[in-house]
């Protein structure tokens, strides 16, 4: 996903919104992401899938925290605090979301993905 964002020279608010469109995606095909599903039951795993999985979640945190500092620097972004904080809570909120939806029904998935946008802007 990353690759090919940056191979079609999205900007950084363009990459965002592509992340975030991942997540309605999931949301409009009932899915939980992998991160979201998995996490709960993470002491159950056995050792390998802990480590993909933790590999998994380092790389989109990584990711989306560098994204977020770049986009700030450029005034893309505008967010008081850390980049790596920020990037916890908007994954965190998106893998909420999913999970919220199932039992909250799709208008609140819209606000939390509504939400997650606008607290981005300058």
């Amino acid at each position: 996903m990353v690759e090919n964002m940056q191979s079609r020279n999205f900007d950084e608010w363009h990459q965002f919104e592509t992340f975030v469109k991942i997540y309605s995606k999931s949301n409009r095909e009932h899915k939980l992401c992998v991160m979201g599903s998995l996490g709960p039951d993470f002491n159950t795993l056995n050792e390998p899938t802990k480590a993909e999985l933790r590999k998994m979640t380092e790389t989109v945190i990584s990711w989306l925290t560098g994204l977020l500092k770049k986009g700030r620097d450029k005034g893309v972004f505008a967010f008081k605090g850390e980049p790596k904080d920020r990037a916890l809570l908007v994954l965190s909120n998106m893998i909420a979301s999913l999970q919220l939806a199932r039992i909250l029904g799709k208008t609140e998935f819209k606000s939390i993905q509504h939400s997650v946008l606008e607290d981005l802007k300058p």
